[in-house]
């Protein structure tokens, strides 16, 4: 269920935006069934928008079977059980001084798709609350929405971080504390922003997580202070004159799931003791930090030592030692002969037989079932072969499973097929993978070894996945000058054999495609550009570097 609420023939609202949006939605494939709800208007402008939905073919077959529904104006009172239902609530508006509607769909735990204008980018949380779009960017909206239809996770936690947001901030106790606020110039310094004012809204230490970690360490008198801002909390604390870093994991979603349709054999699971899981399966592995204090229960909690970041040093520079530390992580736990790896290699080789998504969610299962040992037995959804995650995009591509631009397209399409031309799958025994080896998850202790934080991604891959992610992370997402060039010759540097070299550029296409459409399901097109640079150059280079043939 997709909700629009406001009044409809007001052109600062965006509903032409919203509907031409829908539209795309008809187009798309891998969606589960949805309707609309346009909530808001009298009874003259719900008379113009049923003119203009059966004048337009999409809309009227949409309106014609009950799943396009034009409410007029309702009663306060009954707005509350709308936005429960919805999905997602879209707020598409090309000018908003506050947003109203966002507030009261986030009071009622529905997350917002909301275009960057006013006061929207102040209410809604991008990727806690929901999404921001472009203004007037009915793909990038399209596209958001996918995310929301596919994977009803992501309504679910990006819904109770909505509510918990608006309670904080927008409830009529808040606003009048924070009205009087304004008046108190010894209280507000005039260049705090509203964030920092309310800067007790993310509850990020609560007394709860404070306790746990006292007890954790046996200490009463310590000092905790967030280290980071990411998904998981992460505090550094001092205890008994010793530091460390603690670390909460929490629920989220996975991506995959969202991007991906038909991944329902699979766990939608993300964070929690899946990344729990991870992390103690990885407690012997030469990279990972040495993990002081555990907890399973409730919000699982890991204590390791503080360490040192690596992330000043340029990218360049640990190029060599990052070979040799992954190369560490590859060798540990390998896998011995076992039904898990047997029914691996079988799917494998009927995925190159003859690739369609049936066999490759075949493939999926299998991977799945060979990562559960690192997983808590849960499923999920792990790429582990780069060949085939480039046939993957290569058939969603041609079936339409995003609303992207064309040119996106057929760059894509390009790249893939050079790589994917003549070419045999390739077979072998999945390594260990670290699966995130991002610059700032590097450290180092006093002796200047290196360590890696954070294995919650890990998983058995097969060829140099974790320095193609590294080549990504640091020469293509995030960089407009992404050369091309540069990351083939780090690739050709690297990895030592042929196949090594054509399996890392393999993988390197495979997550930079992958991360571009995810941020582009987040209403974030500059990734997609960067990617589109990216690949712009590279199969002249590829070519001339010999990484293929």
């Amino acid at each position: 269920m997709i909700l629009f609420a406001g009044r409809p023939t007001d052109s600062r609202k965006g509903l032409p935006l919203f509907l031409e949006a829908v539209t795309i939605l008809t187009t798309l494939s891998g969606l589960s069934a949805f309707a609309i709800w346009i909530v808001g208007g009298s009874p003259g402008e719900i008379r113009h928008i049923s003119h203009l939905i059966n004048r337009l073919s999409p809309l009227r077959e949409l309106h014609r079977q009950g799943r396009l529904q034009l409410w007029g104006r309702v009663e306060n009172v009954a707005l509350a059980e709308l936005y429960s239902r919805a999905s997602v609530t879209v707020v598409p508006s090309h000018r908003e001084e506050f947003g109203i509607v966002a507030v009261e769909a986030m009071m009622c735990g529905c997350p917002v798709v909301a275009a960057k204008t006013g006061g929207l980018e102040d209410i809604v949380i991008e990727g806690q609350t929901g999404a921001l779009f472009e203004p007037d960017d009915a793909l990038g909206l399209a596209a958001t929405i996918t995310a929301y239809l596919r994977n009803p996770q992501q309504h679910d936690i990006h819904g109770k971080a909505a509510r918990a947001r608006a309670m904080r901030c927008f409830s009529k106790s808040e606003t009048l504390a924070l009205v009087a606020q304004l008046y108190e110039t010894n209280h507000r310094r005039p260049d705090q922003s509203f964030d920092q004012v309310t800067s007790n809204r993310n509850q990020i230490l609560s007394h709860e997580r404070l306790s746990r970690i006292k007890a954790l360490v046996g200490e009463d008198e310590i000092s905790v202070s967030p280290a980071t801002n990411g998904r998981h909390p992460v505090f550094c604390l001092k205890a008994g004159g010793k530091q460390f870093i603690a670390k909460f994991f929490t629920p989220r979603f996975s991506l995959q799931a969202s991007l991906f349709p038909d991944t329902a054999s699979l766990s939608v699971e993300r964070g929690g003791l899946i990344s729990y899981y991870r992390e103690l399966y990885n407690r012997e592995n030469p990279l990972a930090p040495p993990i002081r204090f555990l907890e399973e229960a409730g919000e699982p909690l890991i204590v390791t030592d503080w360490m040192e970041s690596l992330a000043e040093v340029s990218d360049e520079n640990l190029d060599d030692a990052i070979r040799g530390a992954l190369s560490q992580c590859q060798s540990h736990l390998p896998l011995a002969d076992c039904a898990e790896l047997a029914e691996y290699d079988d799917t494998l080789k009927r995925v190159a037989e003859s690739p369609d998504l049936s066999r490759i969610h075949q493939f999926d299962l299998a991977s799945a079932k060979l990562n559960a040992r690192m997983t808590g037995a849960r499923l999920i959804q792990c790429r582990t072969h780069p060949q085939i995650e480039l046939l993957r995009l290569q058939i969603l591509f041609s079936e339409n499973t995003w609303p992207l631009p064309t040119e996106f397209r057929t760059r894509v399409d390009q790249i893939i097929g050079l790589l994917l031309a003549n070419q045999e799958i390739v077979s072998g025994t999945p390594k260990l993978a670290h699966g995130d080896p991002k610059p700032e998850h590097l450290l180092v202790d006093s002796a200047g070894k290196i360590f890696i934080a954070d294995f919650e991604h890990s998983r058995y891959t097969i060829g140099p996945c974790d320095l193609a992610l590294w080549f990504s992370f640091t020469g293509v997402r995030g960089s407009l000058g992404a050369n091309a060039s540069r990351v083939c010759e780090r690739i050709c540097k690297l990895c030592d054999s042929p196949e090594e070299r054509y399996l890392g550029a393999c993988w390197v296409v495979s997550e930079v495609i992958f991360f571009a459409v995810h941020r582009f399901t987040c209403g974030d097109r500059r990734e997609l550009q960067v990617t589109q640079n990216f690949l712009r150059d590279l199969p002249m280079v590829l070519v001339r570097n010999e990484i293929i043939r």
